[in-house]
């Protein structure tokens, strides 16, 4: 069992980004940090790893991590993240699942793939690191899906919150064995409340929603999509296409916009010789003039701002 802390308002200004990568990297997760605010950024966070666990407990200010496949060599123990949102929001995306967590809901994340998590505002929350065959042996059906986000409610979520408090607490003392032994019921607890937000089972509109939605991120890059072809490949109306998608806090030209933007953005920042013409029509938009105003409207500045701020090298005193 190793326990370690950190607060970044002891840390100069210039180091706690990468404090806090590598703090994340070595205790939770391999993970990159962006859009954080060198000027006011602080964070909190207390952890303890034990042989086939870990788990922290965090507060922060807003920043974005990404991560790509990870591995048992990595962190030690490639698994699944477990993530109990207490307070502010949480962006989630892995592969064509997006979803945001909000205070008393829980993600659970397949580490073992790219994930991006991005916090727009303050946040705490816990997360905890378990064994793929753990949470895997307790829900069958996440080998399949990958990532899943539900609400536990009453009795199960005082006892999810409580295990997990346990697991990161310095105060209670706990070996490996009795370490592996709350993952077990960390486990146990989410196959119960994952059976009854219907994992195992999905209503046929909650089937068509996900349908709908997994559609337009995948074929956001083609330029020639529209809801009606949307809703003839998935056999739905029109409006139920649009019933489906109001549904899920969105319409179909917010998520399609959303999610071409999202690749530009990721393509600018992976190619910083490429045109920003070409990333623009091959991410699916075919005018230009409206690239460049939607993206600055979502990202606060240009395409090639952007770029070029990524790319120019920190000062040193």
């Amino acid at each position: 069992m190793q326990t370690v802390s950190l607060f970044t308002d002891v840390l100069d200004r210039r180091d706690r980004a990468d404090s806090w990568r590598e703090f994340i990297s070595s205790q939770i997760h391999r993970v990159s940090v962006d859009d954080l605010s060198e000027s006011d950024f602080a964070a909190e966070i207390l952890a303890r790893s034990y042989r086939n666990a870990s788990c922290a407990s965090f507060w922060s200010k807003a920043h974005q991590v990404r991560s790509a496949r990870e591995t048992l060599g990595d962190t030690g123990l490639a698994g699944y993240l477990i993530s109990y949102q207490l307070e502010g929001e949480s962006h989630i995306t892995q592969g064509d699942e997006r979803f945001v967590l909000r205070p008393g809901e829980i993600a659970i994340i397949d580490g073992r793939r790219d994930m991006s998590v991005r916090f727009p505002g303050t946040v705490r929350r816990m997360v905890a690191k378990l064994p793929a065959t753990t949470v895997e042996r307790m829900m069958p059906a996440l080998a399949r899906r990958h990532s899943w986000h539900l609400k536990p409610a009453g009795t199960f979520a005082s006892m999810l919150l409580a295990l997990l408090t346990e697991l990161a607490s310095q105060e209670t003392d706990l070996d490996d064995g009795e370490a592996s032994l709350v993952a077990d019921n960390i486990g146990n607890l989410l196959a119960l409340c994952a059976g009854r937000s219907t994992l195992a089972g999905l209503d046929a509109r909650t089937l068509q929603r996900d349908a709908i939605l997994k559609h337009i991120r995948s074929h956001a890059a083609d330029a020639g999509l529209t809801l009606d072809a949307v809703s003839a490949h998935l056999h739905l109306s029109r409006r139920l296409a649009q019933q489906l998608l109001k549904e899920a806090g969105t319409t179909y030209t917010d998520l399609l916009n959303d999610e071409r933007l999202q690749r530009a953005r990721a393509s600018l920042m992976a190619s910083p010789h490429g045109a920003v013409t070409d990333i623009a029509y091959a991410c699916g938009f075919g005018d230009i003039s409206h690239f460049n105003h939607v993206f600055k409207k979502k990202f606060g500045a240009s395409p090639r701002q952007l770029r070029l701020a990524a790319q120019r090298p920190s000062v040193e005193p």
